[in-house]
C-alpha cells in the first residue's frame, strides 16, 4: 500500500498513514516516516530528483533488473546476519519451488542453529504444522476447492445480511452454481 502511494506521488508519510489508519494501520506516522527514505532519489531522504518507482510485487532475485540486484547485493553483502537471513529465505524459496516436502525438516534444524530471533519464530509456526507442510510441498492435492466453495458462501451470506432469514440463504446456497 506505501509503495503504491509513493508511487502515485502520495509522498508524506502524514498522508499515507491517514489513509493507512482507514484501513486499520495502528502505527505511528514516524514507522511510515522511516520507510521512506530509500524510495527516495537518493536513498537518503533528499528530495531533489527524480525518484526512482517502489516495487508493489515481490518478484524472484533472478528476475530483478539490474539496478535492483545491484541494491539487494548491496544491503545484503553489507549486513552478515542479513546475508545469513537472505540465504535461509532463498533456501525455503526453492524448497516452494521444486515442491519437495523432504526438506523442510533439514531446512528447519540450519534455521534452529543459526542466531536469528525472527526467522525462529517462522520455525516454530512451521514445525508446530510440519505435517500439513510437508503434505502442501508432496501431495498434488489442496484445499483450494474447499476455499473457493467457502469464499462464494460468504459473498452469498453478506448479500443477504440483514434482509433475508436463514432459509432464503440455504435455498440461494443450493442453487447458485
Amino acid at each position: 500500500m506505501v509503495n503504491q502511494r509513493w508511487n502515485a506521488v502520495v509522498t508524506n508519510a502524514q498522508d499515507i498513514t491517514a489513509e493507512l489508519r482507514v484501513l486499520g494501520f495502528t502505527g505511528s506516522v514516524q514507522i511510515v516516516h522511516r520507510y521512506l527514505p530509500p524510495l527516495r532519489p537518493h536513498g537518503d531522504g533528499r528530495k531533489h530528483g527524480p525518484a526512482k518507482s517502489a516495487p508493489t510485487t515481490l518478484t524472484r532475485p533472478d528476475h530483478l533488473d539490474e539496478d535492483d540486484a545491484l541494491g539487494l547485493k548491496t544491503a545484503v553483502s553489507s549486513c552478515e546476519p542479513l546475508e545469513r537471513l537472505h540465504s535461509h529465505i532463498r533456501a525455503f524459496a526453492t524448497i516452494m519451488q521444486q515442491r519437495s516436502g523432504a526438506d523442510p525438516p533439514a531446512w528447519l534444524d540450519t534455521v534452529d542453529s543459526d542466531d536469528l530471533p525472527a526467522l525462529h519464530t517462522l520455525a516454530t509456526g512451521l514445525r508446530r504444522d510440519l505435517d500439513a507442510v510437508i503434505n502442501g510441498l508432496t501431495l498434488e492435492h489442496n484445499s483450494g476447492p474447499v476455499e473457493g466453495a467457502v469464499t462464494r458462501i460468504k459473498a452469498l451470506k453478506r448479500q443477504c445480511y440483514g434482509r433475508a432469514n436463514f432459509d432464503l440463504l440455504r435455498l440461494r446456497i443450493l442453487l447458485t452454481p
